[in-house]
């Protein structure tokens, strides 16, 4: 089973034409990335399977783990590493018993904490803020307190990655929080240059963490 690093955790949009997420994942996928997470966006009807496949063989080769939001049934068919809950499932053993192998598990958390020591136990590997900032593609989560931040720290060891409305200009400001990585999603999947722009965040997480 592929493991989760620190750094960027890059977000895939669905909705975004095939070749272009195609064409931008290709020229990243050698590049330091801590996982790779296909958005369930709730506009998708029907999924691509074809695109998913393709994502999934691109990143075979290299160390990214590459995660499926909310949608298990599709680990049961395709080789997906992990998937990524918004909210944690009654029927986690149901699920995992429907799966054949072990996978990567990552929730959701807002402001309410209640979850955290159930979902450790439960062997989820990693939780994810949103939103840390207001964000065009993060419209349906809290705004994070950043005590809420602390306090899930003090709970837990497993990795934290903070989401929604970080960009370059504002990751001085996380500098206090004790955090693992953050998700990115149009900043880079819109980039004329995604290595260029990965590389930058990826460069500055390693200096704020000295």
């Amino acid at each position: 089973m592929k493991k989760l690093s620190k750094g960027i955790y890059l977000v895939i949009d669905p909705a975004m034409e095939a070749d272009q997420i195609l064409s931008q994942l290709t020229q990243i996928k050698e590049e330091e990335i801590a996982a790779l997470q296909i958005w369930d966006n709730p506009k998708i009807k029907t999924w691509d399977k074809a695109l998913l496949q393709a994502i999934i063989d691109l990143f075979s080769s290299t160390k990214t783990p590459v995660l499926i939001n909310n949608q298990w049934e599709l680990c049961q068919e395709m080789n997906f590493d992990g998937i990524h809950f918004d909210m944690l499932p009654e029927n986690i053993s149901r699920v995992e018993q429907n799966l054949d192998r072990l996978l990567l598990k990552g929730l959701t958390l807002e402001n309410d904490l209640s979850y955290v020591k159930n979902a450790e136990h439960l062997g989820f590997d990693y939780f994810s803020f949103c939103s840390l900032f207001p964000s065009s593609t993060v419209d349906n989560c809290e705004i994070v307190r950043w005590k809420s931040i602390e306090k899930c720290r003090s709970l837990t060891q497993l990795p934290i990655y903070l989401a929604g409305g970080i960009n370059l200009e504002k990751i001085e400001l996380l500098k206090s929080l004790p955090f693992d990585g953050i998700a990115m999603v149009s900043s880079i999947m819109n980039a004329k240059n995604p290595q260029k722009i990965l590389r930058k965040y990826n460069n500055l997480l390693k200096e704020i963490e000295q």
